[in-house]
């Protein structure tokens, strides 16, 4: 057998190993991807889970206090007392009117002292009859509120409060309140994205109730299963997700980071069970993520680099082949062969040494053979200090000893394991990581090595985490206040109608209002947050012309701020950056992020000084400077400036006027406004002199020309 064949024959075990390479890293990529995708859905489901927790909580608190300010009308008590339906009605024909319209609350019961009801304000000619559903016989019982959710025989879902009505000392009667919950499920989809549904259970159900209720609707949704019956839905086009969802869930099949498909459509999907009296479940409510575009991208991504792989796999396997092939021309073009074909190896071993993930092999036992460059910086140890010892080395602490021998026993049984680690860096500080861990066998399938490739995920994880946690904070104790401040100041507007020249009265309505404003405008910093934190600018944002923006901001803040009193003027200076000068986003965030900018250097000029606006260009970066003359900042306030509910101004000049003068605020304009800015690729950045010398803002976005 000639030289060359056998050299070629030699090559086999090579060409394997190359391919095996190429999988692996083809492989690792569909990996990442993946455990990306289940991480982000997994965190909106349990979002989405705590909102609608916290939404139904918040309701009916809402609803209790309305119900206690009915109580207050003693012609209402009296009405009741005498069990007259029809001075009941008229009397509280304008509270519903109100409650409808301002809180979605489309019943109200009234029932004396044995639950016999008086009147049904939504169907008057229904009225009459003991009413005992659990909520109320729950009140009746324990003699204080009670709420929880009830099914209607037609397929809705309510929401009821129930309270009886004690008047010194003495039980006049019940009353109760109810709206279904379809709102909720807007919500869902504006702050989350995600689709919701509501599913009951056919056997909680009459077909009859059903028809009627639904009849304008053809009753479609009663035979949309076996068991379930549609009663809502947020989104048509998510309806083919739907059937996938509840067979897997009946059949206990089904995992929450499940991808489903139906024709084109990709969905994953979670169910929360809809529980009443005795935690007896009557349907569930639904929410599906649309990952169609998602799977799509990440599909290309894998192609793409499973097609630059195998054509670099057959590239360096067809050169080593040919030039094995010049050996027959001499042992000279034979060496030259091995060398390039070392060259080839190198460049692959270079791939290794610089990709951003840290990589680590170890032997069968797990000692460490080896880990790239990006190991060492991500870790803070160096090779020397690695090599030979266990991966043990950056355990934290965080995880169980139950948690690695799972993770040992997956490996060693020849399956890939993914994960996420909380490690420990040579300094002591904590990190985070999703990490894929592969065993590698020889040719006669024994496990020779560990390969682990290591993402840092840490910034993203204290941003999931810190989102969630303003979110939760800011839902939890703002929902309630706003829920009753707009009750309140609805009935002391209406009062204010009939006594207009009741000056105490008229400033109490504009201290209602003054708070209902502030409160608003965190709730929507709220849902701001979540949109920038599931919502990415590639898949929502468009082309906007960078000068028209900046002088409709300019012309907007100049006119606001003189309709406040002010007098402060505002130089633009944009002309030097040319007029198709366009920057990727959302115009109306971007708007915001300028206006709140705007909103603080004229609250802080004082008036007859000036605001200045200007634009560069360099390169494809756009610098947008904004200067005002106002007392500047403190090399302390600039270091804090950026936190959340961090205000220099002195708290008793807070103001819903923005312009006021060293007027106060929320603290949230310009934590928002560098969150906008980072979500266009920019940066955000304040300056000052010091104290007197005014301060300098600097927004730089990437744009192009």
């Amino acid at each position: 057998m000639s030289n060359t064949r056998v050299r070629k024959i030699s090559l086999i075990p090579l060409s394997l190993v190359l391919a095996l390479v190429f999988g692996l890293l083809v492989y690792q990529v569909f990996q990442l991807e993946k455990n990306k995708l289940s991480n982000e859905t997994l965190a909106l489901f349990s979002s989405s889970q705590k909102m609608i927790s916290q939404w139904l909580s918040n309701d009916a608190q809402a609803m209790g206090v309305a119900i206690e300010a009915m109580k207050s009308i003693k012609s209402l008590q009296r009405a009741l007392e005498r069990k007259d339906m029809k001075a009941l009605e008229e009397e509280v024909s304008s509270v519903a009117e109100l409650l409808d319209k301002e809180h979605n609350v489309s019943h109200i019961y009234f029932h004396d002292t044995d639950r016999n009801n008086i009147l049904k304000t939504h169907a008057v000619e229904d009225s009459g009859g003991v009413e005992d559903n659990y909520i109320l016989l729950q009140s009746e019982a324990t003699q204080a509120a009670a709420w929880g959710l009830r099914p209607g025989s037609g397929g809705n879902i309510w929401l009821r409060m129930s309270q009886p009505w004690i008047s010194n000392g003495k039980l006049v009667g019940y009353i109760e309140l109810e709206k279904n919950i379809y709102q909720l499920g807007a919500n869902i989809k504006e702050v989350l994205g995600l689709d919701f549904f509501l599913l009951v259970d056919k056997s909680s159900l009459t077909l009859e109730g059903w028809n009627k209720s639904r009849g304008s609707q053809g009753g479609a949704g009663w035979g949309f299963t076996d068991k379930y019956a549609l009663a809502y839905a947020s989104s048509e086009a998510a309806r083919p997700a739907l059937p996938s969802i509840i067979a897997a869930i009946d059949s206990g099949a089904a995992a929450p980071d499940q991808v489903y498909s139906s024709g084109d459509y990709s969905f994953m999907g979670n169910a929360f069970p809809i529980l009443v009296a005795g935690d007896r479940n009557v349907g569930s409510i639904m929410v599906v993520r649309d990952v169609s575009s998602i799977m799509s991208a990440s599909r290309k991504t894998i192609l793409k680099s499973g097609v630059i792989s195998m054509i670099a796999g057959v590239v360096i396997i067809g050169i080593l082949f040919l030039s094995v092939g010049k050996i027959e021309k001499g042992i000279n073009a034979t060496e030259a062969t091995f060398k390039r074909s070392e060259e080839e190896l190198n460049r692959l071993t270079a791939a290794v040494e610089q990709a951003g993930d840290s990589i680590m092999i170890t032997d069968p036992d797990g000692n460490i053979q080896y880990v790239n460059p990006a190991f060492v910086r991500t870790t803070g140890f160096t090779r020397t200090e690695v090599i030979g010892k266990k991966p043990s080395i950056i355990k934290s602490g965080k995880h169980n000893a139950r948690f690695y021998k799972k993770m040992w026993n997956t490996i060693k049984s020849g399956k890939v394991w993914s994960g996420h680690f909380i490690n420990r860096k040579k300094n002591g500080a904590l990190y985070e990581e999703e990490s894929t861990i592969s065993p590698i066998f020889d040719s006669e399938n024994k496990i020779t090595n560990f390969i682990a490739i290591k993402s840092d995920v840490t910034l993203i994880s204290s941003l999931t985490k810190a989102r969630e946690y303003f979110t939760s904070v800011t839902s939890h104790e703002l929902a309630t206040p706003i829920q009753r401040l707009s009750f309140v100041r609805t009935l002391m507007a209406g009062m204010l109608k009939k006594n207009q020249g009741d000056e105490d009265l008229a400033k109490i309505v504009q201290a209602l209002d003054s708070s209902y404003s502030d409160l608003q405008r965190v709730q929507s910093a709220t849902n701001l947050l979540a949109h920038l934190s599931f919502n990415k600018v590639e898949e929502t944002g468009r082309n906007i012309f960078v000068q028209p923006v900046l002088n409709a901001c300019a012309e907007s803040a100049l006119d606001e701020s003189r309709h406040e009193g002010r007098d402060v003027k505002i130089d633009l200076h944009v002309d030097s950056i040319p007029i198709k000068t366009q920057l990727f986003g959302k115009q109306d965030l971007l708007q915001q992020a300028l206006d709140e900018v705007l909103s603080n250097a004229i609250k802080y000029t004082p008036d007859g000084k000036t605001v200045t606006i200007s634009a560069r260009l360099e390169g494809t970066l756009l610098e947008i400077g904004i200067h005002d003359e106002g007392r500047g900042m403190t090399d302390t306030s600039l270091e804090q400036i950026f936190e959340p509910f961090f205000s220099p101004s002195n708290p008793s000049f807070h103001s819903t006027g923005r312009y006021k003068f060293e007027g106060g605020g929320m603290g949230l304009g310009l934590t928002i406004t560098r969150m906008i800015v980072e979500y266009h690729g920019g940066s955000l950045e304040l300056k000052s002199e010091g104290t007197g010398k005014g301060t300098t803002t600097r927004m730089i976005l990437p744009v192009f020309v």
